[in-house]
């Protein structure tokens, strides 16, 4: 091998070997580099991540701030509104022309019935329009107390032996049997009257110059059933002795169905507006109901009270001491029983 072919070998050779050299730095640079970048890429996106994040939590710590100002501003309203309805309430009562009594719809004193027996009604609304009958038949079931009628299917759940537990033509078979004879009055009106209807609860509403008021309330329903006496021929609203015509008056809207009460609704109608809801009837007849008592004409009708026992003073309406059956015994073998109403 000549002087000169080895030369130019070595001269490849340190050009091969530098050219692997310069590779391998630029492979060391490029992977320094890229570690650089990398970390520089993950501080960003933690820089990004750390940002949002904090954004994020700036938003979260502004909506908890506004719920808890919103929650406050609406406790503050609750509390606002409780206490004006706290003074509302306190301030609630009866003018004092008016008396309202809640109504005993129970049958204390029936007579255990047995027997079945059928009754004629006329069908309407959609039985009519579906069946394309006119008459059809209800069994009533006196010992049960039932009817197999549309009316008393929605009543069925009320007990026994409460007059809103009677369907019309219950009403009508007890009658026929003279077993509402010594039924209170009032509580047989709440039982003519809510026939056909769901009855909750019953009150009399009396003002001094006008005849007695009934007010039937059914089970969440904001409209009164209002049923006032209407005038007869020469008759006028102060002594009306009618046939009881029914009025709507719904509690929440203030006003009264087809926008007309009934006859001297000028006497009842701040009565009517001071109610807010059911539980303001309620609250008027527990607040009279705890009234503390006091001496009335009633401890002068009442024979047991008497020494001579022949007291003929009788109280008015709301005054009347009531004995159904009496138990005084004299020197004269006689029974009696005494039946006082009101009507």
């Amino acid at each position: 091998m000549k002087f000169g072919d080895a030369l130019d070998m070595n001269e490849d050779f340190a050009g091969l070997i530098f050219g692997l050299l310069g590779f391998a730095v630029i492979g060391v640079f490029a992977y320094f580099y890229g570690l650089e970048k990398n970390k520089k890429e993950r501080a960003d996106a933690e820089r990004k991540n750390y940002d949002r994040q904090r954004k994020e939590d700036e938003r979260n710590q502004k909506h908890r701030d506004a719920q808890i100002k919103s929650a406050a501003k609406e406790a503050a309203r609750i509390e606002a509104v409780a206490a004006k309805e706290k003074e509302r309430i306190a301030n609630l009562k009866l003018p004092a022309e008016l008396t309202l009594e809640p109504i005993d719809t129970r049958l204390l004193e029936f007579k255990q019935l047995i027997g079945k027996v059928e009754v004629e009604g006329v069908v309407t609304g959609a039985i009519f329009e579906e069946t394309g009958q006119s008459e059809i038949f209800y069994e009533v079931d006196l010992a049960d107390q039932s009817c197999t009628c549309r009316n008393f299917a929605k009543k069925k759940n009320i007990p026994k032996n409460d007059i809103r537990r009677f369907c019309e033509h219950l009403m009508s078979e007890f009658s026929k049997r003279s077993l509402f004879d010594r039924t209170n009055h009032r509580t047989l009106m709440v039982g003519e009257l809510g026939a056909i209807g769901t009855i909750h609860s019953a009150y009399a509403l009396k003002h001094i110059d006008l005849p007695l008021i009934y007010i039937l309330v059914e089970n969440e329903n904001p409209w009164l059933n209002v049923y006032c006496r209407t005038k007869e021929a020469g008759e006028n609203i102060y002594n009306a002795s009618g046939y009881y015509d029914r009025h709507g008056y719904n509690i929440t809207e203030k006003r009264w169905s087809y926008g007309e009460g009934p006859n001297g609704i000028s006497l009842l109608r701040a009565f009517f507006k001071s109610i807010a809801s059911l539980d303001d009837i309620e609250y008027l007849v527990s607040a009279r109901e705890k009234k503390p008592p006091v001496k009335t004409l009633s401890e002068k009708a009442d024979p047991r009270l008497n020494p001579d026992r022949n007291s003929d003073q009788f109280g008015p309406e709301t005054d009347a001491w009531e004995i159904t059956e009496s138990n005084l015994v004299s020197e004269n073998p006689c029974e009696c029983s005494l039946i006082f109403s009101y009507i």
